[in-house]
């Protein structure tokens, strides 16, 4: 099989993988805190994904990257897979995976408007303009949607405030990718390699939400995933879909296809979400919002290809 189709495949199975894993996430904040997942999920991930960086580099740190990288990259991993993550999580507490990683696929066009600022400089094109409209538009044709939200009950302060945490973890993922874009090429010579900074973030991540739980008394949430097998399941699926198997199809992904293709395809985990959370919510896929998640999705794919 050619191996740019095999990276295009790869691609999809990462989208398919993260919008499992956050069906995850939603089943385990319904049984312990937010703040608890987000710690639990991040910890267990360091192990295989260590192991992973030692069977590549052969070592289960990368030693060999400059200071400078590794403290924006720990800044990236902080502000992106902590503190945005743990956001992600509490949105998906209210208002349900679906349409919180629909909101969140606006970091994209988020951090566009984030790169026209210092020290970037960049110049968005007339098609990542439109992009950046389309994607704003059907993402607020999908929370406006009303069918479908007896699936996932809140009250409609709840709501609102799933909507903004979704909103504000968007503008935390948009500030990680450019941390890190910054982290990973303007410190070296060399470029550090996706995966060695894909593993600094994640411990980087996991110090500051282990800090976080203990800080915020939630310590003994973490220990349902110990007393519920169910959480435990649910767990387990989603760091194996998520941080490890997700990151690792992702990385073929970038490897063998275009950037902006590869990106494109790991962005449609809100499609691959809307049969899953008919199958295991009950809500229906009404025409309506499968047009504006594809409206939103179509916007994103104009940004990332332009």
């Amino acid at each position: 099989m050619h191996s740019s189709l095999v990276s295009e495949l790869a691609g999809i199975a990462t989208a398919l993988l993260w919008g499992a894993a956050a069906f995850c996430w939603g089943e385990l904040s319904r049984r312990m805190h937010s703040t608890a997942v987000a710690a639990v999920r991040l910890a267990l991930a360091v192990v295989p994904l260590s192991a992973m960086h030692f069977a590549w580099y052969g070592s289960f740190w990368p030693a060999d990257v400059p200071a400078a990288s590794v403290g924006m990259l720990c800044l990236s991993g902080v502000v992106a897979a902590g503190i945005g993550d743990t956001l992600y999580i509490h949105g998906i507490h209210r208002i349900g995976p679906r349409l919180t990683l629909t909101i969140t696929t606006l970091s994209p066009a988020i951090a566009a408007l984030f790169a026209l600022l210092p020290p970037m400089h960049e110049r968005l094109s007339l098609l990542q303009v439109g992009g950046l409209a389309m994607a704003i538009a059907g993402v607020t044709l999908v929370v406006a949607e009303r069918k479908g939200r007896e699936a996932w009950p809140a009250a409609p302060a709840a709501f609102r405030a799933g909507i903004v945490l979704s909103v504000v973890s968007a503008v935390c993922q948009a500030f990680g990718y450019l941390s890190s874009r910054i982290g990973m090429n303007d410190f070296s010579a060399v470029p550090v390699p996706p995966f060695s900074a894909t593993l600094i973030r994640v411990i980087a991540a996991c110090l500051w939400c282990s800090g976080v739980m203990v800080f915020t008394g939630k310590t003994r949430e973490a220990s349902v995933v110990f007393r519920s097998r169910a959480a435990f399941a649910w767990l387990l699926l989603g760091v194996t879909a998520g941080p490890v198997v997700g990151i690792w199809l992702s990385m073929i992904a970038l490897q063998g296809a275009p950037t902006g293709v590869a990106s494109t395809l790991a962005s449609l985990s809100p499609l691959f979400l809307i049969p899953m959370s008919w199958l295991r919510y009950g809500e229906r896929p009404a025409p309506g919002r499968i047009l504006a998640t594809l409206v939103a999705l179509g916007g994103v794919a104009c940004l990332l290809l332009a």
